[in-house]
This record gives structure tokens, C-alpha cells and sequence, in this order.
């Protein structure tokens, strides 16, 4: 996605339970906790330029307006109350944060003007939530303004994190879709149910159950972690940017992992996939992990998404790879975390497909079909499926020229330069629109509109030469699907992983993977997933 006039390039993380969206500059903190001497180390310029997803000039911009407050700007008051939720201190982060309005260039043909950005001057997410935000949440500024301009039916989103693994064989596309979902990327029967508002700790509103997590060893035989406490589900929270496939209790969860395989965790990283547990590579497990919810939903992740080098951002801003470890992409809670809420993040999606419509106040989740083809339908405020879809089949993207690739490190750490493909992670779209960032690729369009009604539209708009209204930004639309005399702009959307390329001499590098996580999207070693494919679906 692109800030300004010129545009500047971003790579977002879709984040919860923001409603604003956010951006770092040059003036934002950038420090990171360096684990053996236990301080926070400031960063190089390239370095946060890769870990912040790009970073915001606003003197470059002749469209950039700067705001007093959150309310000058247009933005959500709130970050937190809908749900109820205090755990990110959302209002502290409006209060610490510069705001500006500044055109956002959701595709070539989508532009939302004059549209609120926060800049933070605090750093809350830490290294779990360190890329520019893209707020989800119940009032998310950018589906309000989305729908409210006609370019999606409803409030809805979805997202298939794709396969994110070190090698090409071993990678795909993921999709982040605005608007509907991708129904080539879902298999099975849909699990729908109510979003959650009963634990103030689950961030998205998806919580769910886990009944059991098994281990699928290369012999064929499955063992269960839960041995000893079966019959005891427990609860989960669905966080798709959050940097792991899941988190549970060391005792007895981790530990009986530990005891199956036969092996023991040798630290935590502090890289890309933050804190998550490090192991030998002679010793590392080689099956399979398979969770299954208390409603039936069953969802295998395979080794090749399970176990991984250890990924971090140089200080030159490329994306590196320790190999002397291998990395399980598990966050085992101790200590002082015991009592938090276990999470099922982004690497979840890289065996589930998950979509969240708030306007019906529902989420659903399908077994991921891991396919290049894709299939957008538009959802409706009701969470009825249009009677049209589109079918696409994806023209090969040409391979992003990346800002920087993976190099050689010295000592004391073994590195490998990455698969060229594993630069390149997984991208989205969105069924209205697409968002996220990494890649840079060629987008298709698809859209439900009839020839003739773009002809009407576009008369009309001719007649009246006057700007569309800039909409209600920091409040939430009405239910009711409305026509707007706005532009209709489509194009193309960063993917997620790696970074776009800025206006600036400093070129950002790329990164991993929720965003994905998004990100969200060609193939980027990179914290968020991205989106590559933008689509206008279900437009009036």
C-alpha cells in the first residue's frame, strides 16, 4: 500500500484490535531487546526500515495535512472499548502518537484521501507487533471508509497466511481478501461462530478450544501432547500477525513435546519469528503437528512450516537465516506468562483459512486448501455469499527485485544464504481490496460490477469533475450497502514478508512471513503476511 503524493511504498500488518491504522518515521523508536546482554540496542537506519515496514516522510508528501489530535484527524477515539480489551493500552498509544492525514492508495484504483494515520512515539508492540499497522478491529477506520465508498459489500475480511517455508518447493502465495473470502483456498465444512467478547485477552474475538495437539511422526504413528489431561480443552485466541503458530502451557504441554521427541529447546529466538523455541539441527523434531478444536475443525501443520532456520533482520536490513538452529515455530508459556491466554497465530493460517465479518459479528474457519487458484466471493452484512463470484487464475508475477538479499554472516553464527524464493513470501488479496505489503507484483482484477453501470458511474463522475466526499473515517458506517459517486480505483498492493522499495536513497529489506503476517504478497522471508492480488468484489 502507498502513503502520499508521490506515493510512498509500506509493507502493513493487519493488527487487532486497532481502528486506526499506523505508520513509523524516522523520529519513531526503534530499539529491539538484545537477549545475551539483556539491554535494549538502537537500530541502523536500514534496519528499521525493514522492521517498521517502511518509514513515513510526511515533508516528502505535498498531500501530507498534519492534525493536533485524533479527533482533528478523523480517526477512532478508541482503540480498545468494543471489546473491552486493555492489554496493548491502545488509548495510552493514540495519545503518544504524531497524527496526520495523508492520501492512502489502497490499489492504482482505490484511493481513500485525506485518510488519518497515527505515528507512533512509543514503542508497544515490541518485537511480537513491530510493523506498521493496518487496524482490523470493530471500528477499523479502513473497512468503514471501504464500504462507505461502495468498494466492499461488508465489513469482512479473511485471510490464508500461504506456506511460508525455507525453501521454493516449500512456499506458496498466501491471500489476505477485503470484503469476502477465497473459496479456492478453503476445503471442507465451515466451523462459523459468534466473535467473542468474554475474554478481554482475545485481541481478534476468535477464541476457540483446544481439545487435543498431536504429534504425526515420519513412522506413521500420532501421539498426543495432551497425555495425561485429556478431557481438558482449553482455550485459545485466534491472533493471525501474531509471530508463532501457537502458544500453550510449558507444563505439561511442552514438556511432554520435549519428552516424545526426545529432545530439549536450547533458547528462544529474537528474531523474526520472536521467542519462539530453538533446537539442534541433528535433533530437531522431523514430523508433523496436528490441532484439533473441541467443534471438530482438524488442522495438520507440516514439518516443513513447523521447523525452520532462525530468521532475523541484519543490521543492513536484509533478512538473514542462522542455520547452526532450527527453530519451532511453538511459544511455550513460564514463569510470569503462565497465566496468559494461549494464541494460535500466523502459522496457523498456513494449514487454516479464516474469515471474520463484523458486521454479522461472526468468524469462520476451513481447513486450508494450498492452491495458486483463486476464487473471490463477495460476503454480504449477513454473511450470505453473492450470487456471483470470480474465478482467476494467477498470471505468473514477475519476481520482485528485492532490496536486499540474504548474505553471509561471521562467526560464531552458521548462515546460508536463503532460497532466492524464500525472500519471497506470501501475498493476499482482497475481496474488495487488498492490503499488507512485501512484494511488489502484477495484481488481476476482478469485479461484480456490470459494464453498463461502470459506463452510468463514470458519466456521472464526469459531469460533476468535483473530488468525492472524504468519508467519516473514525466512525462506523451504516449497515446498508450504499453508492458512492467516489473513485473506483483498482491495482496493485505490496505482498507480505519483505519490504517495498522507498522514495529514499535507504532501500527497505525484506521480510518473513498475519501479516503474515501478510500479509500478507510473491514469497518474502518476513514477521506479517501480505497482500499481492487486489480485487473489487461485491460493489453495488
Amino acid at each position: 500500500m502507498n502513503i502520499g503524493n508521490p506515493p510512498q511504498k509500506f509493507a502493513f500488518v493487519p493488527q487487532w484490535p486497532l481502528n486506526n491504522t499506523y505508520v513509523y518515521d524516522r523520529d519513531s523508536p526503534c530499539a529491539t531487546f538484545d537477549d545475551p546482554s539483556q539491554v535494549w540496542v538502537n537500530q541502523t537506519s536500514n534496519f528499521c526500515t525493514t522492521y517498521r515496514g517502511g518509514l513515513y516522510n510526511q515533508s516528502a508528501s505535498t498531500s501530507a495535512v498534519s492534525a493536533t489530535s485524533v479527533g482533528v484527524a478523523g480517526g477512532a477515539q478508541i482503540d480498545n472499548s468494543s471489546l473491552g480489551l486493555t492489554m496493548y493500552h491502545t488509548d495510552i498509544r493514540i495519545g503518544h502518537s504524531s497524527w496526520v492525514k495523508d492520501d492512502l492508495v489502497v490499489t492504482s484504483n482505490v484511493t481513500l484521501p485525506h485518510f488519518p494515520f497515527a505515528i507512533p512515539r512509543m514503542d508497544w508492540g515490541m518485537q511480537y507487533h513491530s510493523q506498521a499497522a493496518l487496524g482490523l478491529g470493530p471500528n477499523s477506520t479502513v473497512l468503514s471508509a471501504l464500504k462507505f465508498a461502495g468498494h466492499i459489500r461488508s465489513r469482512t475480511w479473511s485471510m490464508f497466511w500461504g506456506r511460508a517455508g525455507a525453501t521454493k518447493a516449500t512456499q506458496l502465495d498466501g491471500t489476505f481478501v477485503l470484503g469476502g473470502y477465497d473459496s479456492a483456498k478453503v476445503a471442507g465444512a465451515p466451523l462459523t461462530q459468534n466473535i467473542s467478547t468474554r475474554n478481554p485477552n482475545c485481541l481478534s474475538g476468535m477464541l476457540v478450544n483446544i481439545e487435543n495437539i498431536q504429534l504425526n511422526f515420519p513412522n506413521g504413528s500420532d501421539t498426543s501432547m495432551f497425555q495425561g489431561y485429556q478431557g481438558n480443552p482449553f482455550a485459545a485466541c485466534i491472533e493471525p500477525d501474531f509471530p508463532s503458530l501457537m502458544t500453550f502451557l510449558d507444563f505439561p504441554y511442552f514438556q511432554n513435546f520435549e519428552i516424545m521427541t526426545q529432545q530439549s529447546y536450547i533458547g528462544r529466538s529474537q528474531g523474526i519469528n520472536y521467542h519462539n523455541v530453538l533446537f539442534s539441527p541433528e535433533t530437531a523434531y522431523d514430523g508433523d503437528l496436528t490441532i484439533q478444536l473441541d467443534s471438530g475443525l482438524s488442522v495438520r501443520i507440516p514439518n516443513d512450516q513447523l521447523v525452520l532456520p532462525d530468521l532475523y533482520i541484519g543490521a543492513n536490513g536484509q533478512v538473514m537465516a542462522n542455520n547452526s538452529v532450527r527453530e519451532i515455530v511453538v511459544n511455550p508459556l513460564n514463569s510470569t506468562n503462565t497465566p496468559d491466554l494461549p494464541l494460535l497465530g500466523r502459522q496457523f493460517l498456513t494449514a487454516a483459512y479464516a474469515m471474520v465479518n463484523l458486521d454479522a459479528n461472526t468468524f469462520t474457519l476451513w481447513q486450508a486448501n494450498p492452491t495458486t487458484d483463486e476464487r473471490l466471493v463477495a460476503v454480504d452484512t449477513e454473511g450470505k455469499e453473492l450470487s456471483a463470484d470470480c474465478s482467476v487464475t494467477p498470471s505468473s508475477s514477475p519476481s520482485a527485485s528485492p532490496s536486499a538479499s540474504p548474505s553471509a554472516i561471521s562467526e560464531p553464527h552458521s548462515t546460508s544464504a536463503l532460497d532466492d524464493n524464500a525472500k519471497r513470501l506470501s501475498t493476499g488479496a482482497i475481496a474488495g481490496i487488498a492490503v499488507g505489503g512485501v512484494v511488489l507484483l502484477t495484481l488481476s482484477i476482478c469485479a461484480f460490477l456490470l459494464l453498463a453501470r461502470k459506463r452510468k458511474r463514470a458519466a456521472a463522475l464526469k459531469q460533476q469533475s468535483v473530488r468525492p466526499p472524504t468519508p467519516p473515517y473514525g466512525s462506523r458506517p451504516p449497515l446498508g450497502v450504499q453508492e458512492m459517486a467516489g473513485w473506483n480505483r483498482r491495482g496493485e498492493l505490496p505482498a507480505n514478508g519483505g519490504h517495498w522499495e522507498m522514495e529514499t536513497q535507504e532501500r527497505p529489506g525484506e521480510l518473513d512471513v498475519g501479516d503474515a503476517y501478510a500479509m500478507y504478497k510473491g514469497r518474502k522471508l518476513r514477521p506479517e503476511h501480505v497482500v499481492n492480488r487486489v480485487y473489487e468484489l461485491g460493489s453495488p
